[in-house]
């Protein structure tokens, strides 16, 4: 039976979680509380190291298990139920990675940087089309038409056309779910042009790529990544 949470956690919740767990002092436990911190340890291992960041995760993937061996040292070895709760939290931790630590690899910034160039060699395309085809309205139709599609494909995709060609893709950072209009447009797009009146906005925001986190400052306002797309 899949006890995978339907929703994934944020690094947050997981980490007040595991606090509590700590606070209750696992050691103190007898075999009459087997069931309470039974269902403590599956709570951790099923939901709470699921949004941990991954530098953070492999620090934190022992807790339970070194809660455990403390226990185990103060009673002199690992009793029955110490030894069946460790094995179900290991369990669960593996299940857990398959499902959900396996996230999505960040896209490179250089396939970035083209899908920038693509998008700009787009809107380039555009407006001339409409300089040949019908000057001026034909440039403005064509804009428009460009700002409605790539607006669309940002709220359902997490794409614009260049992105879309370069198979990567915006997502939530929280759990690479799809940003919508909100996050994709409003705070990622809109919000940084204005800021961009500001001196050295954008040189600062294009310098932020070049952190281990591979975000823009444009991308930590909309709380965004980009990545791979893996089903293109």
């Amino acid at each position: 039976m899949n006890v995978l949470p339907a929703r994934i956690p944020s690094a947050r919740k997981a980490k007040k979680i595991e606090s509590r767990i700590k606070m209750e002092n696992v050691a103190d436990h007898t075999s009459d509380d087997s069931q309470e911190l039974q269902e403590q340890i599956r709570a951790l291992s099923d939901a709470g190291l699921v949004r941990l960041l991954t530098e953070e995760r492999d620090a934190c993937r022992p807790a339970v298990l070194a809660l455990l061996e403390e226990e185990a040292d103060q009673r002199g070895g690992l009793d029955p139920l110490v030894q069946q709760v460790t094995v179900h939290e290991t369990q669960a931790l593996e299940e857990v990675d398959d499902a959900y630590y396996d996230l999505s690899p960040l896209a490179s910034r250089g396939s970035r940087l083209l899908a920038v160039m693509l998008d700009g060699l787009i809107f380039i395309v555009t407006i001339l089309l409409g300089v040949f085809l019908l000057f001026p309205f034909g440039v403005i139709i064509g804009l428009l038409a460009l700002m409605i599609t790539q607006g669309y494909l940002l709220t359902t995709e997490g794409q614009t056309l260049g992105k879309r060609l370069m198979n990567i893709r915006i997502v939530r950072d929280e759990d690479e779910s799809n940003p919508g209009f909100w996050h994709a447009v409003v705070l990622r797009y809109i919000v940084p042009g204005l800021l961009g009146l500001l001196p050295f906005f954008e040189l600062a925001d294009i310098l932020f790529i070049f952190r281990d986190d591979y975000r823009c400052i444009h991308d930590h306002i909309a709380s965004t990544k980009v990545i791979e797309d893996r089903d293109a």
